[in-house]
């Protein structure tokens, strides 16, 4: 006999907690019944509870990715989830799928397993496998989250490689010229052609090139400060006007990027809606998830609104009609709303701006690294001319 905690509603309508000895919980759960309790869960032991740490999203994500890879090869639970547990990269992780082995080997089921760690994951994990688990849908359930959530890591992972070779560039870039500026040209003396006659052409482009290389570079280190003072009171200025989202906004009207930024968190959007809606979630309660779990914090903020907005009345469309919302994925959601479909648009448009995405991060690729790449090499050419035309002064004022 083993022992299970347990959760309930008595007869008189009153939340009872306790405990009962059991073989298994469908046993347990049979005799509570029995006793005229309902609405009956599991619930960890206080001191089990206690042990068992909370998740962060990211290893709340990698749990439901154990899970789903144990429930689709077969394999046993229970020694399955304890390899994973002696393997994982999180202490934290480990203990819960510790906790998790221990609770399957004293004869719960998964879906009563993971209600009895459910405090212990994030709101958005946490909704999707209890509704699931009630469904009787948990196996597909933690398919389309991991499936989800990867599928987001790609799509950011491939926004930063696509943004990475040209940053290193600009930033060797802005490195030279702030070097030549300030250890190479201070050296070089102002009127260093004014020393000897100017008499030929050549010799008044040579003084003509000079000037104006030096004054490029005096002038470089102060427009780079004025441009860099300008970026960060933009930033500034927004995450103190509308925090965190009005900074994402801000970064959507980046030419080139801004536009693969918005179609990630499009494709964010979609995709999470049309999961939790698959689970049988209300509008509101979706909405509000979906707030709690995007990537993009200007998407967490439309969602809060829109939540608020389909809360008195509205209808999806309506919520999210606004400027960063694309006109595309509003008429797909009034197309759903009608036809009693929105799942099924939702993911038409998730894969839509998907596409979308990997187009504009592959014009970024091929039309930003060579504009930046130019830049570089003409900057490096020109100092290193100029350079050798002052050393041709030097050495005929020197002879």
């Amino acid at each position: 006999m083993k022992t299970f905690a347990y959760s309930a509603v008595d007869d008189s309508g009153r939340a009872v907690t306790g405990s009962i000895e059991a073989d298994n919980w469908p046993a347990a759960e049979s005799e509570l019944a029995r006793r005229g309790l309902t609405e009956i869960r599991p619930a960890p032991h206080a001191d089990s509870n206690a042990r068992t740490p909370q998740l962060s999203k990211d290893e709340a994500i990698e749990l439901a990715g154990y899970i789903a890879q144990l429930a689709g090869s077969g394999l046993p639970l229970e020694s399955g989830l304890r390899a994973f547990a002696h393997d994982a990269k999180s202490s934290s992780l480990g203990q819960v799928l510790d906790a998790l082995a221990a609770r399957l080997e004293a004869g719960h089921s998964l879906e009563s397993a993971l209600g009895t760690i459910s405090d212990r994951l994030p709101p958005y994990v946490r909704e999707v496998i209890v509704t699931a688990g009630q469904s009787g849908q948990l196996s597909e359930a933690l398919d389309d989250l991991v499936t989800h959530e990867r599928s987001m890591t790609n799509l950011t992972r491939r926004l930063r490689q696509a943004v990475a070779y040209p940053a290193v560039l600009f930033a060797f870039l802005a490195g030279w010229v702030l070097f030549v500026a300030i250890f190479v040209y201070p050296t070089v003396p102002n009127d260093i052609v004014d020393e000897f006659d100017v008499r030929s052409n050549a010799s008044a482009i040579m003084l003509n090139s000079q000037q104006i290389v030096v004054g490029f570079f005096r002038w470089f280190p102060i427009a780079l400060a004025i441009l860099g003072g300008t970026i960060a009171l933009a930033i500034t200025t927004a995450l103190w006007v509308g925090g965190k989202g009005a900074l994402s906004w801000l970064f959507v009207q980046v030419p080139l990027l801004g536009p693969a930024w918005r179609q990630r968190g499009v494709v964010d959007l979609s995709g999470l809606l049309a999961l939790l809606l698959r689970r049988g979630l209300a509008m509101p309660d979706a909405l509000r998830l979906a707030s709690a779990a995007a990537r993009d914090p200007y998407v967490s903020s439309l969602c809060q609104g829109a939540a608020e907005r389909v809360s008195r009345g509205a209808s999806l469309a309506t919520a999210l009609d606004g400027f960063w919302t694309p006109a595309t994925l509003t008429r797909l959601i009034e197309w759903g709303e009608r036809n009693s479909k929105l799942p099924k648009a939702l993911e038409i448009g998730r894969a839509m701006f998907g596409a979308r995405f990997t187009q504009q991060t592959e014009l970024t690729r091929l039309v930003l690294p060579p504009i930046v790449f130019v830049l570089v090499a003409a900057t490096v050419l020109f100092t290193m001319s100029t350079m050798f035309t002052i050393l041709r002064l030097i050495t005929d004022l020197a002879s």
